[in-house]
């Protein structure tokens, strides 16, 4: 048997009411809110793209490497890796990696799409190019960067529009999360 549009209301309510009580009686927790997710590398890298190399050829979170062989090709190239941009210019191709607080992690990212980059469709015909590694970051410790330098690749600092606010969102957090 259906429920009448007012029955639902009515137990709508109805329920919403005693979580309201329960929650107020210490019985059970208010549930807990769903952080939004911001891509703060994203604006980082568009940013910095849009600032230097606006002109020339640029791409936006590409997938690198060769297409999956299989009988579903479309389900494997999830597994696929994503470069953050890649910027063509006329003596070489520019591989970028945005981090706001860059990690020696970025190290073997940026390794591994330079590997990927000449097996790419979309740039085949680029593959006789030399590639550059950039990595594009706001912040970077000392170690990090000779790191990074030692694997031959380029840091550059650039603070987005959004610098501060992460700066201070990232304060915040730790700042909850050690007490």
């Amino acid at each position: 048997m259906a429920m009448s549009n007012v029955n639902a209301d009515v137990l709508s309510e109805l329920s919403k009411s005693v979580v309201a009580e329960l929650i107020t009686a210490g019985m059970i927790s208010q549930p807990r809110q769903k952080r939004k997710r911001v891509d703060w590398e994203r604006l980082l890298v568009y940013e910095y793209v849009q600032t230097y190399y606006l002109d020339v050829p640029h791409w936006f979170r590409e997938e690198v490497g060769p297409l999956p062989q299989g009988e579903n090709p479309m389900l494997y190239a999830k597994t696929r890796r994503w470069a953050d941009a890649i910027v063509h210019l006329p003596d070489k191709t520019l591989l970028i990696e945005g981090k706001m607080k860059a990690e020696p992690s970025v190290i073997g990212q940026l390794l591994n799409y330079r590997n990927l980059l000449p097996q790419t469709p979309l740039f085949y015909k680029y593959r006789e190019i030399p590639i550059e590694m950039q990595l594009v970051c706001a912040k970077i410790d000392e170690d990090t960067e000779e790191l990074v330098k030692q694997a031959g690749i380029n840091v550059i600092i650039f603070k987005p529009s959004n610098y501060d606010t992460w700066e201070e969102v990232i304060t915040k957090r730790k700042g909850s999360s050690s007490s």
